[in-house]
């Protein structure tokens, strides 16, 4: 690991998305990523029983790592 460098296994790019009806519908996208821990605030509450992490493009590794996924309502 080098300091001020991203690690080549970190999420570039991902979306987020949840499913309400059976259709997943988008909630955030993410472009340009360097952080090994991200949190998002949503602007207003969601229903929903899934949640789904789309990657779209790593920083130089051939797989993505996700180790934890958290949800919380405020």
């Amino acid at each position: 690991m080098q300091w001020g460098q991203a690690q080549k296994e970190t999420v570039h790019s991902y979306r987020i998305e949840y499913r309400t009806n059976s259709i997943w519908k988008q909630i955030i996208t993410v472009t340009n990523n360097f952080q090994r821990k991200r949190v998002h605030k949503l602007s207003e509450d969601i229903k929903t029983n899934s949640i789904r992490i789309i990657v779209l493009e790593t920083n130089g590794e051939d797989s993505a790592r996700i180790v934890e996924i958290r949800v919380y309502r405020d």
